[in-house]
């Protein structure tokens, strides 16, 4: 007796269940075949895979401008410019290397000519005393008929004539 009272409660929800139409019920996606992309947003930086550092050339003018920069993040290749520095700097760098140059040529041309002064006149003292040299030799020839402290004093002064000379050379 207790299955009848059962049997027509479950029976007409059996007979909804059997309809034909049930896609307004459940939830379906048509899927196709293909490579599973998930994307993902994150914030904060990246660091660069290859990372050259970028500086003006070693010695180079002075202080100088960045006239152009690459923006930051973009994509360069080899050969690409970079940057582009202010080159006023140059022409004003070259005026005072020449003249620098022109200074020290002009301080090389007055050694020089200081050290040609300086040989003459070395030259020229050693001739003086090669001269006094010979005079204190006729003076000690002379004086072999002179007295003793007389040929002494003169024989003295050839002694110091001849130092002179070899001081000198």
């Amino acid at each position: 007796m207790k299955t009848i009272p059962f049997i027509l409660l479950v029976f007409p929800f059996y007979l909804m269940s059997c309809t034909g139409n049930k896609d307004h019920l459940i939830i379906t996606y048509h899927l196709n075949r293909s490579d599973f992309i998930e994307k993902l947003t994150v914030t904060g930086t990246t660091q660069a895979v290859v990372n050259y550092p970028v500086m003006p050339p070693i010695g180079f003018w002075g202080q100088t401008a960045v006239l152009r920069l690459a923006e930051d993040g973009q994509f360069v290749n080899k050969g690409d410019i970079v940057f582009r520095l202010d080159p006023s700097p140059i022409p004003k760098f070259i005026i005072e290397r020449n003249e620098s140059l022109e200074n020290e040529i002009a301080s090389t041309n007055k050694l020089k000519a200081q050290i040609i002064n300086n040989l003459q006149d070395l030259k020229s003292q050693l001739r003086n005393e090669q001269a006094a040299y010979e005079i204190k030799k006729l003076s000690m020839g002379k004086s072999g008929f002179e007295s003793f402290a007389i040929r002494k004093v003169a024989e003295l002064e050839f002694r110091q004539a001849e130092i002179e000379v070899n001081k000198i050379r």
